[in-house]
């Protein structure tokens, strides 16, 4: 049984083919990390501090794309399908889908995890792939669950 998502908001972030779901709390701490990296570049451009900083687990970005892509690729969270059922999924159990644009790192939208840019962003990017555990925290549901709605 899902539990309620009352009170809760999400928000949405779109970029190369990659649809992404974060909640308030994560998109909150994703800016914040953001704002950390440009006060870091203004004093040294280019710092590789900044480069290497990873809001990684405590961030879980969920990350959808097209059912062909996400079949070869398993970092994927799911396929935009599942993502129309995780938006009903939301609504339904009390949750808000905000109607700003999150504007936020959409993980896997550059062929980082894939060693296109070199084997240092590939493991950067891996990072960013969230669990089964992140997902049922998040939502309130499990991805089974949720797939056979």
């Amino acid at each position: 049984m899902a539990r309620s998502l009352e009170g809760q908001e999400f928000l949405y972030s779109y970029n190369g083919g990659v649809n992404a779901l974060v909640d308030r709390q994560t998109w909150l701490g994703l800016n914040k990390a953001d704002q950390i990296l440009k006060a870091i570049w203004q004093h040294d451009p280019g710092s590789k501090v900044a480069i290497n900083y990873l809001p990684t687990v405590t961030t879980p970005i969920f990350t959808f794309a097209n059912h062909k892509r996400v079949q070869t690729s398993p970092w994927f969270t799911g396929h935009t399908e599942h993502l129309e059922k995780l938006y009903d999924h939301i609504r339904r159990h009390g949750g808000k889908l905000c109607s700003e644009y999150g504007n936020f790192y959409v993980p896997f939208s550059n062929g980082s995890e894939t060693g296109l840019h070199g084997k240092e962003e590939q493991i950067r990017e891996l990072q960013y792939v969230t669990s089964r555990q992140q997902f049922f925290q998040t939502f309130g549901i499990t991805l089974e669950e949720l797939w056979a709605l």
